[in-house]
């Protein structure tokens, strides 16, 4: 019985250490991600663009459902881990486009703005940048664990796979 205790006692002295540090941490970062994509800027921007087309390129995202339009902008919920609700806060084709970010239950919010230039008739510099918040502490302290720009990293590279075909190699030190 003592040793169960111990453990328990244990276990909630971690848990309010990560909380506390979880409470330290900014509820705000920002991160950027580039990556050259091998493929034409048209074609980088109609991928990003194209929401019908998510789900065979972006195996995370299990459906998405459009939305009614807000204020006149594109609106759609992508079914992942969570449930994120987009709305295109504005874009210039094919070059930039913003996306407000939501989680629909209210854990983080922000935006990903996209700056999308050729670099060669055939490849495409994609820059991510998100401004976001993270609202439970706990999860602004998994977020620095897991690294802030870690969804944009995957993101970025099932794009560079949509085009290539071809997975990355993860080596294992």
């Amino acid at each position: 019985m003592r040793t169960l205790l111990s453990f328990v006692a244990m276990l909630l002295v971690i848990f309010g250490a990560v909380y506390v540090l979880g409470n330290i941490l900014p509820v705000e970062h920002t991160t950027e991600v580039t990556k050259v994509i091998d493929a034409p800027q048209a074609e980088v921007w109609q991928r990003i663009t194209d929401l019908s087309t998510q789900t065979q390129w972006r195996h995370e995202v299990k459906s998405i459902d459009v939305l009614p339009p807000r204020m006149g902008s594109v609106c759609w919920t992508e079914h992942q881990r969570v449930d994120v609700n987009f709305c295109v806060e504005s874009q210039s084709p094919p070059a930039r486009r913003v996306i407000d970010v939501e989680d629909v239950g209210g854990g983080f919010s922000g935006t990903w703005t996209y700056t999308i230039f050729a670099v060669s008739p055939n490849q495409t510099s994609v820059i991510v940048t998100e401004e976001g918040s993270i609202h439970p502490p706990l999860w602004r302290v998994a977020s620095r664990l897991m690294g802030e720009d870690a969804q944009v990293k995957r993101y970025l590279q099932a794009l560079e796979t949509s085009f290539t075909g071809k997975e990355p190699h993860h080596s294992i030190i």
